[in-house]
């Protein structure tokens, strides 16, 4: 590690592979034009919008207890796979 300072020891964040595979450009403006649709069609309001998280728990799963990252690049996500 002191020869290479560019690396660090970091505890990793887990996220769902399947959240890692869909996630591109084209994913994520599917998703908003599908959204701003529905919104005009049924003239949603700002005010009656709210976040709910589907994610659930994830009973079992044993987190990474560090990994080596590059500093510069700072990705701390580690695939698990789905539940």
């Amino acid at each position: 590690m002191s020869r290479h300072p560019q690396l660090q020891i970091v505890i990793p964040h887990l996220i769902e592979a399947t959240r890692v595979k869909d996630t591109s450009l084209g994913a994520f403006q599917g998703w908003f034009d599908s959204i701003g649709a529905a919104i005009a069609e049924y003239n949603i309001q700002l005010e009656n919008m709210y976040n709910a998280d589907e994610s659930g728990f994830s009973i079992g799963t044993i987190e990474a207890s560090k990994v080596i990252i590059n500093r510069y690049i700072c990705e701390r996500y580690q695939a698990l796979p789905g539940r």
